[in-house]
């Protein structure tokens, strides 16, 4: 008796207990809805369920101690609610059928059973008419899109309105020549083991030529920069720079172009124009 209240009480609290774990999880607020609405459910039934077997070892108790009394004894709220009869009525209930020792009695449906049937028969009609007869609410799919739509526009509003926030979307060159000296800091400390002091090229490939195996524009490297190329040893910087960081390095790397450094390595990729090539054939076009 004891385990079983104990499990009543742990299942009557899981929704709290799923409640606060929820919110410590950020799940969706539409699938928590859903998830603790199920558990409340879940926990309803077994309350019943198990209100019914206690009633039940109590009449059985009744009947061995002789104590069942009247055939036909008034029913308390509790029993009417999930049509429950004492065992000294089954001799009333009994329809003659029997198989392999198990009698077939005249009991009637419980009221529980009948309001949870019915109602979701309520729910389904008023789900169909709600999402696909008049379309008051979006489907899944449409709720995904809005979503996410609404997500870019808090993404772009965010970008806006933090310095630190750059990626490879949004990174812009550096040309100022007192910041790349931080650009060319960072690059000592992290890329010349595998580039080389001047770039040149080393384990990795030559960055001051006109030769890109992952692009030559200032997005195309700060995204190497951030991500990384696994497949070659690269590793990834995300985790270890900060996007601005990154962006220094990445226009370091530009503003190498054309230096034409002591034994450069092989040319490797594909011969594009960078950024930095593209500004000085502008500027040569205007003049």
């Amino acid at each position: 008796m004891k385990k079983i209240i104990l499990s009543i009480i742990a299942l009557s609290a899981s929704p709290v207990l799923f409640a606060q774990n929820a919110a410590e999880a950020n799940i969706g607020e539409g699938y928590y809805d859903i998830i603790l609405w199920i558990l409340i459910a879940i926990a309803v039934i077994v309350l019943i369920i198990t209100f019914s077997l206690l009633n039940s070892i109590n009449e059985l108790k009744n009947k061995i101690a002789g104590d069942s009394g009247s055939e036909h004894a008034k029913l308390s709220l509790w029993e009417k609610l999930l049509s429950l009869k004492p065992l000294t009525m089954e001799k009333d209930m009994d329809m003659g059928h029997e198989y392999d020792g198990i009698r077939e009695l005249n009991n009637s449906v419980p009221i529980w059973f009948n309001v949870l049937f019915y109602g979701l028969i309520v729910t389904g009609i008023v789900y169909l008419f709600t999402y696909h007869v008049f379309n008051i609410m979006p489907l899944q799919a449409q709720e995904y899109k809005n979503e996410m739509a609404a997500a870019q526009i808090q993404k772009e509003a965010y970008l806006k309105t933090s310095g630190n926030a750059i990626d490879e979307n949004t990174v812009k060159q550096i040309t100022d020549v007192a910041k790349l000296e931080g650009g060319k800091k960072i690059f000592v400390e992290r890329c010349q083991v595998c580039h080389g002091e001047h770039a040149e090229g080393k384990v990795g490939p030559n960055l001051t030529d006109e030769f890109w195996i992952h692009g030559g524009t200032i997005n195309a490297i700060f995204k190497t920069i951030k991500e990384g190329v696994p497949a070659k040893g690269m590793v990834s910087w995300k985790n270890v720079l900060k996007p601005d960081e990154m962006q220094l390095m990445a226009s370091y790397v530009l503003s190498l172009q054309g230096t034409k450094p002591a034994n450069p390595k092989d040319p490797q990729g594909d011969k594009m124009v960078s950024d930095t090539t593209k500004i000085q054939i502008d500027s040569l076009v205007k003049k």
